[in-house]
């Protein structure tokens, strides 16, 4: 009687539950990043079905929604994994340590539009130079064949001082530029 008890428990459960296709319907987040997170132990593997299949419950959902809205904060993978470990551990000073992972991330997010505005200085300046069709050479490549200014460089470095969150977080297409030897 017992072990029928635990079948249909079981089975209702599984009921309630979301393929992977529906978790990732429902909370915006591809299903390939999904298994990544599973894989990086950010999101528990979930049971799966007789055929295989992961079967997603509401705490999947739970946790995948914070795990993405970190994202969008601009929390590193690191990050989210220390804040969901204060989560989980549901100690009720858990705040202090969480401000203080967020008050961090908060430096680098300043550090960063710091180094955006100079880089938007930098890119005026070059594009108020260039008149294509009054010099000899053109101030946009005059500008990238010359060494980088002091001023550049240091935000640059600044940059580099964050830890895994560059500011190609911020600004996908200067990647390459602030991503300077590998440093991610």
């Amino acid at each position: 009687m017992q072990a029928l008890i635990i079948a249909i428990m079981v089975t209702i459960s599984r009921s309630k539950a979301a393929l992977i296709g529906a978790l990732a319907k429902r909370t915006g987040v591809n299903i390939e990043t999904i298994r990544y997170y599973e894989r990086a132990g950010l999101l528990p593997s979930p049971p799966r079905s007789d055929g295989g299949h992961r079967l997603y419950d509401d705490e999947h959902f739970r946790r995948l929604n914070f795990i993405r809205r970190g994202r969008g904060m601009g929390f590193s993978l690191h990050n989210i994994r220390a804040l969901l470990a204060l989560a989980d551990d549901g100690k009720t000073d858990c705040c202090a340590e969480a401000k203080k992972i967020t008050l961090r991330h908060l430096d680098n997010v300043r550090a960063k539009l710091t180094y955006l505005t100079i880089l938007e200085r930098a890119l005026k300046s070059m594009t108020d130079a260039c008149h294509p069709d009054d010099q000899s050479s053109c101030p946009v490549f005059d500008s990238l064949n010359a060494i980088a200014s002091d001023e550049l460089n240091e935000a640059r470095s600044q940059t580099r001082d964050m830890g895994s969150q560059t500011c190609h977080m911020a600004c996908p297409q200067m990647a390459d530029f602030v991503a300077k030897d590998g440093h991610e």
